[in-house]
């Protein structure tokens, strides 16, 4: 996260922080669409962790334009 604020300040870029998730937990079937942590009840623990990891970014690059995102996929 540190160094990925640095370059968005530097570089005059916004930057988006983002949790991804591929595929669901457990067994994997071929050709399973990916999951969602909505669907688990994850995705307010995750928001949290977002909100921490944005609150870091502003930290090091206050002026720096920051998103967050939770999204499904590789």
């Amino acid at each position: 996260m540190d160094v990925a604020a640095r370059e968005a300040r530097l570089r005059g870029a916004a930057l988006r922080v983002v949790h991804a998730f591929a595929h669901s937990p457990g067994r994997l079937t071929a050709g399973a669409p990916p999951w969602h942590p909505a669907d688990y009840g994850l995705e307010p623990m995750l928001q949290g962790v977002l909100a921490r990891a944005e609150e870091r970014a502003r930290m090091l690059a206050p002026d720096v334009e920051i998103t967050r995102s939770i999204v499904a996929g590789g």
